[in-house]
């Protein structure tokens, strides 16, 4: 049997990603998108300079991704602090 590893776990990632969600509702649409890129980018090198797959690497930004995006939306969904 063999345990699957979790390069970055979006519990411990929660901080990380409240603060990309503020930065990118404090920019323009370009440059939050790009903010999205680059911490995407700077995830996907930590992890394969790791060793990861390309399989668990996709994996992890896509869950990363869709928790930012989450946040983004119950921001304006909900209000500026996520509360309704």
């Amino acid at each position: 049997m063999s345990a699957k590893m979790i390069a970055f776990p979006l519990a411990a990632r929660q901080g990380d990603i409240q603060n990309l969600a503020r930065r990118v509702i404090a920019s323009n649409v370009t440059r939050g998108e790009m903010e999205i890129l680059d911490a995407m980018k700077r995830i996907r090198d930590r992890m394969l300079k790791q060793g990861f797959t390309t399989e668990q690497i996709r994996e992890q930004l896509a869950a990363f991704e869709g928790r930012v995006r989450a946040e983004l939306w119950r921001h304006d969904f909900c209000g500026r602090d996520g509360s309704s």
